[in-house]
């Protein structure tokens, strides 16, 4: 179990990994969920422990998550990176009845439409910081560095977070994504900024 930014010190325990970027991200009606900043260095810090699970024999790196209000990032998120209608892209999370959803989408457009008068674009790392959870950071940089160690993934669909991490980066949910990785990634850094370029290549992605 890893800690990404949990709002609460745990202190010691067994099989928890402290990996904490900050108690808890920004309200992203407000303000951007994540500084550029804090959104790479969940990135490095994911990556980080894939590696080191391969260095210590792993080559299989299990994903699944829990996040207060992560159906409603991914929704966001989802949204931005393929251009599906964001009502259609939001649910009932944990199981919000009529009026809860109805909300939902009020607040997730409200959110949508700061971001957009701000001169807010789809370039994926933007919209992971604008959005973004640390633990879909997180788990964006853990696959990242799975790949890099040439490990496979295997990600249980706890809500539609793991979801959006495909769409950001084109992975598959079961396979070897060494292999998958490099026309994948292509239409990506196709038009991906120097910044991501940038990120990517220190990854031997790019």
């Amino acid at each position: 179990i890893i800690d990404a930014g949990v709002a609460h010190d745990f202190g010691k325990r067994n099989g928890l990994i402290h990996a904490k970027v900050a108690p808890g991200t920004a309200n992203y009606i407000e303000e951007a969920a994540m500084t550029a900043a804090q959104c790479a260095q969940a990135i490095e810090r994911g990556a980080e422990i894939s590696r080191n699970l391969s260095a210590n024999g792993c080559n299989v790196v299990g994903f699944g998550e829990m996040g207060i209000g992560n159906t409603a990032a991914a929704s966001l998120l989802t949204h931005c990176l393929t251009g599906t209608p964001l009502a259609a892209c939001i649910g009932r999370g944990t199981g919000l009845d009529d009026a809860g959803l109805a909300r939902k989408q009020v607040l997730l457009e409200q959110a949508l439409k700061r971001y957009r008068n701000a001169g807010g674009n789809d370039a994926p790392l933007n919209v992971l910081a604008e959005f973004g959870g640390f633990e879909i950071a997180m788990m964006v940089g853990a696959m990242l560095g799975a790949a890099e160690a040439a490990c496979r993934v295997a990600i249980i669909p706890a809500s539609r977070s793991s979801t959006s991490i495909h769409q950001l980066y084109g992975f598959p949910i079961v396979m070897k994504i060494q292999l998958a990785l490099p026309g994948l990634l292509a239409a990506l850094l196709a038009t991906a900024s120097a910044q991501e370029t940038s990120f990517l290549e220190k990854f031997s992605l790019a």
